[in-house]
């Protein structure tokens, strides 16, 4: 029996370590140029041995026009992405996973950075959001947050995200079997050309974020609709990852007012480590999500300085006019947002307070029970050994058992009476002291009255 006993307990699984609340990039590339330059050689042989999945989307559009084309697979996206434009307006790329092979494509159309192709390959969803500018090209990164598990085996295309922004799809679970929100977070890249055109590079697919913009730029009448400006597509695209982000909040909101109910009612460890991973949540949150404050910022105020720097001469910015107009509304939403994240780690945090003090409350209360029952039955264990001491000769037995309850009462009031007598005696005092202050408040006013009058 010991021994099974030993064996269950050997074989019992152990709890997995805790993940790191910030996963920082490992050191590959230590003493290697900056950037990423997809003509070397050593790419080429890392090129030749890609098997990753691409779906790539380009939508063309003016005030009046429209034009959607897809492609599945690398040769079709690489042969979508060498057409000639149709339309003047904007032309927007969207490219589902990062394929090395279309990278290179893409660098070499639109002559892109090596910083900037660095960034999209080996940045993951712990990069912090940034604009980077070069004299041809706008790169904005960020990592975008969104509510359940968002990962689609199946490509997505920008035609069927167009049908379901026109439909009423249904919503991604935003929690997990044990309740828990369910966060999908991936890197997202954005290139703005010049040109008017403008890139966006996902992680892997994403068939449920891009509905609202989508949205927005199907309907005519809209403002991004209406602009043809790539810009306001940029401003558009930011709104959408920021109004993603509100949306995790509240249902982080949700999840923390359960769990404050809970902790008011019957808190229990649980409870306690739902709170600690809810606050990490937060913390994790406003990590990323303050430096986009910064970008919008710079985007909104810095555009036309950060242009003319990297150009080297006086040169208009990237953002226009009515761009910049609009990012003053996703500050004004990122601001509600850490504001929010503050508010919210600060209450999870003074709940795992309460839930233990709540505790030390209830044990208090427990020991408090336990020694006013000690005291009266102290007595009673005073008297008991008394009479039941051994003795030869001991008079006091020959009485009537009612002399050992006349002795047991008058001993367990007298004891009473000792203990809490100090406590009733310096609530008279109070009362006392009271009714002179209120008797001389009163005679003062009277005095008062008397005066005016």
């Amino acid at each position: 029996m010991i021994r099974g006993a030993f064996k269950r307990l050997i074989d019992k699984p152990r709890l997995k370590t805790a993940q790191p609340l910030v996963s920082l990039r490992k050191p590959m590339r230590i003493g290697v140029d900056q950037g990423v330059n997809l003509e070397q050689l050593d790419w080429h042989n890392k090129i030749k041995q890609e098997t990753s999945h691409v779906a790539t989307d380009v939508m063309e559009y003016t005030k009046s026009d429209l034009s959607i084309k897809e492609a599945d697979g690398f040769d079709d996206s690489r042969n979508l992405v060498h057409e000639q434009r149709k339309l003047d307006g904007v032309r927007w790329v969207n490219v589902e996973g990062r394929n090395l092979h279309l990278l290179r494509e893409l660098a070499r159309k639109y002559q892109l950075h090596p910083l900037s192709i660095e960034d999209v390959i080996y940045g993951d969803s712990a990069t912090r959001p940034k604009a980077e500018y070069f004299s041809n090209a706008l790169f904005v990164t960020l990592p975008l947050h969104s509510l359940g598990d968002t990962n689609g085996n199946e490509p997505t295309h920008m035609q069927q995200l167009f049908d379901n922004a026109r439909k009423s799809s249904k919503k991604p679970e935003a929690y997990n079997d044990k309740g828990e929100v369910r966060i999908d977070v991936q890197l997202l890249s954005l290139f703005l050309l010049r040109d008017g055109t403008i890139i966006s590079i996902f992680e892997r697919p994403q068939p449920n974020v891009l509905e609202p913009a989508i949205a927005r730029v199907r309907q005519e009448g809209t403002v991004v609709r209406d602009s043809a400006d790539a810009s306001m597509l940029l401003q558009a695209l930011l709104d959408v990852a920021v109004d993603h982000a509100i949306s995790v909040v509240g249902a982080l909101e949700k999840k923390l007012l359960v769990l404050d109910q809970q902790v008011l009612e019957v808190p229990t460890m649980e409870t306690i480590r739902s709170l600690h991973r809810l606050r990490g949540q937060f913390l994790e949150l406003k990590r990323t999500l303050t430096p986009l404050h910064n970008l919008i910022y710079t985007l909104k105020d810095l555009d036309g300085q950060k242009a003319a720097f990297t150009s080297g001469k006086p040169s208009e910015g990237f953002m226009s006019l009515q761009a910049r107009t609009y990012l003053q509304d996703v500050a004004d939403h990122v601001d509600w947002i850490l504001s929010a994240l503050d508010m919210f780690s600060s209450l999870s945090e003074n709940l795992v307070s309460l839930s233990f003090n709540s505790s030390s409350f209830k044990l208090n209360e427990t020991i408090k029970t336990l020694t006013v029952f000690s005291v009266i039955c102290m007595p009673l264990s005073l008297i008991s050994s008394y009479f039941g001491m051994n003795f030869e000769k001991f008079p006091s037995l020959a009485n009537d058992v009612n002399y050992f309850w006349y002795l047991a009462v008058l001993t367990c009031f007298m004891t009473t009476v000792g203990i809490y007598a100090p406590q009733l005696k310096s609530k008279m005092i109070a009362r006392r002291l009271m009714r002179k202050r209120s008797l001389m408040l009163t005679s003062v006013s009277m005095d008062d009255d008397l005066t005016i009058n």
